[in-house]
């Protein structure tokens, strides 16, 4: 290689280790940055709700789906082991939903509540 090839090359791979460095200093929180950037969010998805007695129906209802982060990180003090954590999409809040079933009892046609509950807000949180 010509010196000056190697000369912007050690120039690069410093530049990219200072870089880095600042990047994963103790004054940023990787893991924090990580989170703020994750997708997790609410996705409608059909259930085909089967009861005993009853048409079935299928209904709509949202769902939490997305990628949480998760990190090892070296332990600082003894005795020295990974710190792991774990974060999965949830549900932060939800609603409950009522659809009506028609059904026979003995001959009669009635309508019966049958209720679920639907996501309405996800977020990342601690794997259990």
């Amino acid at each position: 290689m010509h010196t000056s090839t190697t000369k912007n090359m050690h120039t690069w791979i410093i530049l990219t280790f200072v870089f880095l460095f600042a990047s994963f200093s103790s004054a940023t929180n990787p893991y924090k940055q990580a989170i703020e950037n994750t997708q997790c969010k609410l996705v409608a998805y059909k259930v085909s709700i089967n009861k005993s007695g009853c048409k079935s129906r299928d209904v709509w209802l949202n769902t939490c789906v997305g990628v949480c982060i998760g990190s090892s990180t070296p332990a600082k003090e003894a005795p020295y082991g990974m710190l792991s954590r774990c974060d999965a999409c949830k549900t932060k809040e939800f609603e409950d939903v009522s659809v009506e079933l028609s059904c026979k009892e003995n001959t009669a046609e009635v309508t019966k509540l049958h209720t679920l509950r639907a996501a309405t807000s996800c977020h990342c949180s601690l794997c259990n």
